[in-house]
């Protein structure tokens, strides 16, 4: 007897979901069809009605160009910084394996390596700015 209640009850539950649901849309479905109904307006258009020179197009063609390359030097620098600097770490390990006036020794040698990295790095700047 407890079975068929339990199964009555959720028969109930089941059929009530799918009838009450099913026939009318829900908001989202509405939203949706009410936006398709409306034609897509694409906007103004940047310096709509000025045509560019073909002057005007190399010039910011050249100037893309030089960004590009600055970008491509910063990115070069960097990495050979990090990987100065990485060297620099790795060294001042192997350093520390060691005692004494030895030890100290190889510490300056690694902090002069890195030192040198910058100032080249830094030359080359200079050089590309001037």
């Amino acid at each position: 007897m407890q079975f068929g209640i339990i199964a009555a009850v959720i028969v109930v539950l089941f059929g009530c979901a799918a009838c009450g649901g099913g026939d009318s849309p829900s908001a989202g479905q509405r939203a949706t069809e009410a936006s398709a109904d409306q034609p897509l307006s694409p906007g103004p258009l940047p310096d709509e009605g000025k045509p560019e020179t073909p002057e005007q197009t190399a010039r910011d063609v050249e100037e893309a160009q030089r960004q590009a390359e600055t970008g491509r030097e910063q990115v070069r620098m960097a990495s050979n910084l990090t990987e100065a600097h990485s060297a620099h770490r790795i060294q001042v390990q192997k350093c520390e394996a060691l005692s004494g006036a030895e030890r100290t020794s190889c510490i300056a040698t690694a902090d002069r390596t890195l030192e040198e990295a910058r100032e080249r790095e830094k030359k080359e700047l200079e050089r590309k700015t001037n």
